[in-house]
């Protein structure tokens, strides 16, 4: 127990009667404890602290972890390129939850400052940090390359900055 913790679990939650995925397959007879969004422990379902949990149960259902998927475009009929908006997103995570996706980073592909100003827009309104990333094939250092050189990607970097971006990936 915690040194910080006054014996009080009613925010501690067990999953219990469930198939929980484990490293040597699927297992029955144990808890998973968890608080908020973390996952506490996982324990045999007898256990002193699943007794004193909140409980809830699973019906034997199947529990293994969700997919979180890093780079999403469109779903559930819609792209997130022609309409940027939380709405989007949202229509978007409700047909990823279908395959297991829990979680996942709404990708916009290179579009007009315009379209780039929605979609950061949107991603802040989910409350969830927006990350822009840029991507460059070949030699930016080149000075024979005009329109795709060093200081484009510099510009375009602060352009994403000013648009809102929390962080920049390259």
């Amino acid at each position: 127990k915690s040194a910080q913790s006054d014996g009080d679990h009613v925010s501690q939650k067990a999953l219990v009667n469930g198939r929980v995925l484990t490293e040597r397959g699927f297992a029955s007879g144990l808890a998973v404890l968890v608080a908020g969004p973390r996952i506490l422990d996982v324990v045999e379902d007898n256990a002193r602290n699943v007794r004193t949990a909140e409980r809830h149960d699973l019906g034997g259902r199947f529990l293994m972890p969700g997919f979180i998927d890093c780079q999403v475009n469109g779903g559930g009929g819609v792209l997130f390129n022609d309409d940027p908006s939380i709405a989007t997103i949202r229509q978007i995570g409700s047909a990823h939850r279908a395959f297991g996706t829990t979680g996942f980073l709404p990708t916009l592909i290179s579009d007009t400052p315009e379209v780039m100003r929605a979609a950061i827009d949107a991603v802040r309104e989910t409350g969830m940090l927006c990350e822009a990333a840029l991507c460059y094939t070949g030699d930016i250092l080149d000075p024979k390359r005009t329109k795709y050189s060093l200081k484009y990607y510099v510009e375009l970097a602060k352009e994403l900055e000013k648009l809102g971006a929390h962080f920049l990936a390259i």
